[in-house]
């Protein structure tokens, strides 16, 4: 796997390899849910093409695509993250 998705105490890391290439605070996170949006930034591994898509407050480009190994239960911790910040 390229990237890696990890939950902290205020934001989502994701990271290339052992680098932090993009964080998001949750405060600055709307939503999250399975799925698909047309226009994204795209932080995903090659394989498999099954994406959660963040929803930022802020930015031009506000959606991101994702794909944890476990997209279900990553997209249920963000949800709960999002809803304690």
């Amino acid at each position: 796997m390229l990237f890696k998705y990890i939950l902290t105490d205020s934001e989502l890391q994701i990271r290339l390899f052992n680098w932090t290439v993009r964080k998001i605070p949750y405060q600055n996170i709307e939503d999250a849910r399975l799925g698909w949006s047309c226009w994204a930034e795209n932080w995903c591994n090659p394989w498999p093409w099954k994406y959660a898509v963040i929803k930022r407050r802020r930015g031009w480009i506000k959606n991101l695509h994702i794909n944890p190994t476990d997209r279900e239960n990553f997209v249920r911790q963000l949800k709960q993250k999002i809803l304690t910040k």
